[in-house]
């Protein structure tokens, strides 16, 4: 028998909409400021950013002392990337380029311990350095989220097998890396990906597996509506950016 799920795992299947935050730079100040404002989870981007396991381990330990609940986005769909990052102690690992149901089983199975996976049993941060190795054993597999990310052509026409994925938490849309393999590669706006996100989001609504979308604050209602259950509203770089250029902006407009 499956034991009731917890943690993140049970934040995703229930029926709350999260909002969350993108850290993309490898800086535990950072970490902190976002895991402390109010994100429901933030999602470390160690695909794109400058992570190293020596980088992305203090940044995890700073999320760690916040409410929020550390995704590591990881590089690859491989089972040694995944567990050595699931031995800092996250409690969701997100994949990217899922691009199949089989793709999707061996997320699964990298980030669960046997009988549900393949994950092989250490005795790093997440158990405390052994000190919490029963009771992380037993409770691990009904906590740690595992997130597929649809980003191509091919994971939108295997949508609904990669839906049915037993053990699946919630599948992420790429708009940008989707744009491009559907050949308007920017164009996120284009008819060819908002049909394709349509369409991941009935595949998910069918399967009962929560989709996640991402857009501006002031639309969170706007993107619940259209499927989101587990929204983006932030990326560190881009509105860390945006915030400093209209700073600059309205002083030098205050000297006019």
């Amino acid at each position: 028998m499956a034991a009731e799920l917890a943690g993140l795992r049970a934040r995703l299947a229930s029926p709350e909409p999260l909002a969350g935050a993108i850290l993309s730079l490898p800086e535990p100040g950072l970490a902190t400021l976002l895991g402390t404002a109010g994100f429901d989870y933030v999602v470390v981007d160690a695909e794109h950013g400058p992570f190293t396991l020596a980088t992305l381990r203090p940044v995890v330990e700073a999320l760690a002392a916040t409410p929020a609940h550390t995704i590591v986005r990881v590089a690859a769909n491989d089972p040694t990337i995944i567990k050595q990052t699931l031995e800092l102690g996250v409690d969701g690992i997100q994949v990217p380029g899922v691009a199949s149901g089989e793709e999707a089983v061996a997320a699964v199975r990298a980030v669960r311990y046997a009988p549900e996976g393949e994950r092989g049993i250490g005795v790093g941060r997440s158990t405390r350095y052994g000190l919490d190795l029963p009771g992380y054993l037993h409770d691990a597999n009904a906590s740690i989220a595992t997130l597929a990310m649809i980003e191509d052509a091919a994971g939108v026409e295997h949508v609904a097998d990669i839906a049915a994925t037993p053990g699946l938490d919630a599948i992420i849309v790429g708009p940008l890396d989707l744009s491009a393999g559907l050949g308007v590669i920017g164009e996120t706006g284009h008819p060819r990906v908002q049909q394709a996100i349509e369409r991941i989001v009935a595949a998910g609504r069918a399967a009962g597996v929560p989709i996640g979308l991402g857009g501006p604050p002031g639309e969170l209602r706007s993107l619940v509506e259209a499927g989101s259950h587990v929204t983006l509203i932030f990326f560190d770089a881009l509105d860390i950016g945006a915030a400093a250029r209209a700073a600059v902006q309205a002083a030098r407009a205050s000297l006019v």
